[in-house]
């Protein structure tokens, strides 16, 4: 959901984003501070992945000429991690959950204890690359979020010998940080077209992001809310992503007073899609039911008892949280409510039911074609 620095939480029902780019609503300035006095034991932990590779994984970055940043100046330029099956870890550093800058950020912003998002991503940085890769999968986030709240899908799917394209958007994600340390803050009225654009300045650079795919490698995307609705608006304009899955689908795939909608709300897509849905937006809500009478590829549907941040990281970190030290973990599930905060075990079959479902589909819907 999209949540209003001058409003507080709004509804779930739009189903759209995660974090604003200015956490804290006018009065909370007292919350925050008392939740930063408190003393923490957290860890926050993601499940290992599932597969039998190591994953390596690097930062990146894509420039297009053709648009201009307005807060730089200069051609838009997106944020990228690239994961892949390794060989080994290999004297290779973990990585880190996020940016220490995004990570400064959020935990000032939050009045969270210093540390809190210190996780294991199980991915070691700049491990040596296997020299062939099952596929090459895009990652958009929920709007106004980060691509680092899918880590546990993603370090997944790489396990699973595929890479993967994660990327954060310059006005829409609640902050990305340039080179420089410029900070980029999320911009609300950020047209919901620009992000199929992102990922075809991204799809253009693949033969040098992902030296390990070849002419024929198959290309997959998955997202959440808004990146789910945006997965599904790329794969109508870009024919090179062959299958794709919706996590939640945002509603702005139907339009709203800044953006129109997309061409595949009425013309349906040819391409495999898998949707998964939640309490909040569940599949046989009529915008979904709309959708999938167009859809003539296959569209498995899974509808899962969480809510719709329930599709994020927080699925498994809230409960864990709120076990060890309730104050951290009441904010965390103030800003990213899952449904799982009063069960650990919940959470880790939520996450294990999205991790399967995914893999799957690219295994049946993907990975086969590269073998043609």
């Amino acid at each position: 959901m999209r949540i209003n620095s001058r409003t507080g939480l709004a509804a779930v029902t739009l189903a759209m984003a995660v974090l604003p780019a200015v956490f804290l609503a006018p009065g909370a300035t007292a919350a925050r501070t008392e939740t930063a006095r408190a003393s923490t034991a957290v860890q926050l932990r993601l499940p290992k992945p599932t597969g039998h590779f190591v994953v390596g994984v690097r930062d990146e970055s894509v420039s297009d000429p053709s648009r201009t940043d307005p807060t730089t100046l200069r051609p838009r330029r997106l944020p990228l991690r690239v994961w892949y099956p390794a060989r080994s870890r290999s004297h290779a550093a973990p990585a880190p959950y996020v940016s220490a800058a995004t990570q400064t950020f959020m935990e000032h912003e939050l009045g969270l204890p210093t540390g809190v998002f210190d996780i294991d991503t199980h991915a070691y940085f700049d491990a040596p690359a296997r020299r062939h890769v099952r596929g090459v999968v895009l990652v958009q986030p929920g709007g106004g979020s980060i691509s680092a709240f899918q880590t546990g899908l993603i370090t997944d799917l790489a396990s699973h010998g595929y890479a993967v394209v994660s990327m954060d958007i310059p006005q829409e994600s609640f902050v990305v940080f340039e080179a420089d340390g410029t900070p980029i803050y999320q911009d609300e009225s950020f047209p919901f077209d620009q992000w199929r654009l992102d990922a075809r300045v991204v799809l253009d650079d693949l033969a040098r992001l992902v030296p390990q795919s070849r002419h024929r490698t198959p290309i997959g995307m998955f997202g959440h809310s808004r990146g789910g609705a945006a997965t599904i608006d790329t794969m109508f304009h870009e024919p090179r992503v062959q299958a794709g899955v919706s996590l939640d689908t945002g509603v702005i795939l139907f339009g709203n007073e800044v953006s129109a909608p997309s061409g595949a709300v009425e013309a349906g897509l040819d391409q495999p899609l898998g949707l998964m849905c939640s309490l909040d937006a569940p599949c046989s809500s009529p915008n979904i039911v709309e959708l999938t009478s167009r859809l003539r590829g296959a569209h498995p549907q899974k509808e899962l008892d969480i809510l719709h941040n329930g599709y994020s990281d927080f699925v498994v970190f809230n409960a864990q949280a709120i076990s060890v030290d309730p104050v951290v973990g009441a904010t965390l599930d103030a800003w990213w409510p899952t449904g799982t905060v009063d069960s650990v075990a919940a959470g880790r079959r939520a996450m294990a039911a999205q991790r399967h479902f995914i893999v799957s589909f690219m295994d049946r819907h993907l990975a086969h074609v590269g073998d043609n």
